[in-house]
């Protein structure tokens, strides 16, 4: 007997266990009153039954606040949490943000709910929730949200119109979001006043909505005063970010009208010889308003060509090895001799561009830029780099606005400080793509060696690119496009006049003529022009005294093109030999010729001191059109 009893008592544990462990809504009973002005308070009555698996400290409830409409727009409704009761008594609640809306998180983590059933009692207003149609208007409700972890048993709505509506139409949808089954029934008790409640419960993510149209008049429209207030409230990331970036815009344009405009030039007349005591690094500097790298190899050459050193190369490694003749004798400038102290410092007489030397060479950089800088820089021009300055602080004040005001401020601000990060070594990589191919074209070495190096260098960025791209897709989806397409905008115009609110002096500018006199020269496209002004020849001294100055102005190729045709026409070739600097060894000039080697040279010394520099490892609806979920209102919830 006591055998049978025991299996009886098990059998039925299966039935009731089940029942009294399962955590649910019995019921979920909502009131809305709609005001005059559109305006709804709404009470949810929640009944559940605790059994603290879910339910342990409380409930929570997740109210959309952010919508999307078919146009892509946003829209940004209010919410305010009046009054929350649990077995009618008040129950603290934390307000948080989430994705697209806010949670009410009820209970407190320093207590558990008594299990058994509990009642729940959620009081809140919104508004912009009534849409203004043609010929009626509609309040179109999702009255229990779709995405309750729990089933409910029964679910029910009043909705109150204000005093004088009329119904004309309804109707109500049940099951999971975009569902248009309709296990629920509905009645009109007055002009009014409808109520609608579910005919079959309803499994956890499915819920209730309720549409309802009436005649027109009952609740005001939004005045435009208001229309606008809404536009701004619902773009206001979008508002920050493009009256930021306008502001930027005019900042910046006052600036360079006012401190940016270059001075009026002279007429560019050939000249024969650079301005006087204007070493090649220094030409480059003032020229392109602001130090490079390959001003650094400028300096190397012109200092090797002076007898102060000599430049050897074997395949991409380059060694500089000091003569013996002296800084003074070699007549270096003050920018060489502050590039030589760091090269050849604790007395020692040779230095290879390579990364285990990286200390040297990059105390040499910042040396040849700190000189070039005190002795040029404010005298022959100007950068402006505070007002540049002030541009960028707006625009990082715009960019913070716009994340903050985003609908999900944490993750806008994340990712923003992400992107400018990001973007920066990305930059750097494109740039190092960039310099490879350059090789390819005029590089030393192997072709087929530059090729393949360039070919991996894109490799590596292309990722890295692509990473960015996702980046702005997302940061756009959060903080809207017209802000993203903003603040892009906003970055381009920096990086344009950081460039544009540089100005010569007219010390500068006069300078500035000089050297592109000079320039002419260097420049093979002239030699029709300049052939009536009588030239001196380009003899080995010659182009050897101006290959400096030519790599300092990118014309490196086409002086050396002049020197191959002059010297060949004085039945030189050196290009099969004939002819060889003192100041360098190495197999690219034999190999290549001197327009293919003064080519590769500025670009692979530029590049290789760039290498060098850098410490190894630190790179790198109620018509009957609508579906369950529809409308306003919804979310969902759980327990906690």
């Amino acid at each position: 007997m006591i055998g049978r009893a025991v299996l009886v008592a098990a059998f039925l544990a299966l039935f009731v266990s089940p029942a009294a462990a399962d955590e649910r809504i019995t019921s979920y009973a909502s009131n809305i009153d709609v005001a005059r002005n559109g305006a709804l308070t709404v009470t949810e009555r929640i009944a559940v039954v605790a059994e603290g698996n879910q339910i342990r400290h409380g409930i929570y409830r997740d109210f959309p606040t952010t919508y999307t409409d078919k146009f892509g727009r946003r829209a940004h409704v209010g919410f305010n949490v009046l009054k929350v009761t649990r077995d009618g008594r008040d129950e603290p609640y934390d307000l948080s943000r989430i994705e697209a809306g806010q949670r009410i998180k009820i209970g407190s983590a320093d207590a558990y709910v008594e299990q058994g059933p509990h009642i729940y009692t959620i009081t809140y207003s919104t508004d912009r929730q009534i849409g203004f149609f043609g010929s009626y208007d509609e309040l179109y409700w999702n009255v229990t949200g779709n995405f309750w972890i729990f089933p409910i048993d029964r679910a029910e709505a009043t909705i109150s119109l204000p005093p004088g509506a009329i119904i004309t139409q309804f109707a109500s949808y049940t099951g999971p979001a975009g569902s248009r089954a309709n296990n629920a029934t509905c009645r009109q008790w007055s002009g009014r006043t409808l109520q609608c409640w579910t005919t079959a419960p309803l499994s956890s993510n499915e819920g209730l909505t309720v549409a309802v149209g009436f005649a027109k008049g009952a609740v005001l429209p939004p005045t435009a005063a208001e229309q606008r207030a809404e536009f701004i409230r619902d773009n206001a990331s979008a508002v920050v970010a493009i009256a930021g970036v306008i502001i930027l815009l005019i900042y910046f344009a006052a600036a360079w009208f006012e401190f940016g405009r270059d001075p009026r030039r002279g007429v560019i007349i050939p000249l024969f010889a650079p301005p006087q005591d204007v070493s090649p690094a220094a030409v480059r500097f003032i020229h392109r308003m602001g130090y490079d790298r390959k001003a650094f190899a400028a300096a190397l050459v012109d200092m090797a060509v002076k007898g102060y050193l000599k430049i050897s190369q074997d395949d991409d490694d380059y060694t500089l090895t000091r003569t013996g003749r002296t800084e003074h004798a070699a007549q270096l400038d003050a920018g060489e001799d502050a590039l030589a102290s760091k090269l050849f410092r604790s007395s020692r007489d040779s230095i290879e561009l390579k990364q285990t030397n990286h200390s040297s060479i990059s105390s040499a950089i910042s040396a040849l830029r700190l000189a070039l800088t005190n002795q040029y820089e404010r005298v022959y021009f100007v950068t402006n780099r505070h007002w540049f300055i002030g541009g960028l602080a707006i625009l990082a004040v715009t960019a913070i606005a716009a994340a903050l005001l985003s609908d999900d401020p944490g993750p806008a601000g994340f990712l923003l400080a992400w992107l400018t990060g990001w973007s920066v070594g990305t930059s750097f990589l494109l740039h190092r793509a960039a310099d490879a191919w350059a090789s390819v074209v005029a590089g030393p070495g192997s072709r087929i060696v530059n090729f393949i190096a360039a070919v991996f260098s894109s490799a590596f960025a292309i990722p890295f690119l692509g990473g960015l791209v996702f980046a702005l897709y997302q940061f756009g989806g959060l903080i809207s496009w017209e802000s993203s397409a903003a603040l892009m905008l906003g970055g381009v115009a920096a990086y344009a006049f950081y460039h544009w609110l540089k100005a010569p002096t007219r010390l500068g500018a006069k300078i500035c003529d000089q050297i592109d006199g000079f320039r002419l020269f260097l420049d093979v496209a002239e030699k029709d022009r300049l052939e009536k002004l009588n030239p001196p020849k380009v003899t080995p001294d010659v182009f050897e005294k101006f290959l400096p100055y030519a790599i300092a102005l990118d014309c490196e190729n086409s002086w050396s093109r002049k020197f191959e045709e002059e010297a060949t026409a004085a039945g030189m070739r050196p290009d099969h030999g004939s002819y060889s600097p003192s100041w360098y060894s190495g197999g690219s000039f034999s190999n290549l010729g001197s327009a293919a080697f003064s080519s590769a040279l500025g670009t692979s010394l530029a590049s290789a001191a760039a290498s060098a520099s850098t410490a190894p490892g630190s790179s790198s609806g109620s018509g009957g059109g609508g579906s369950s979920g529809g409308g306003g209102g919804g979310g969902g919830g759980g327990g906690w």
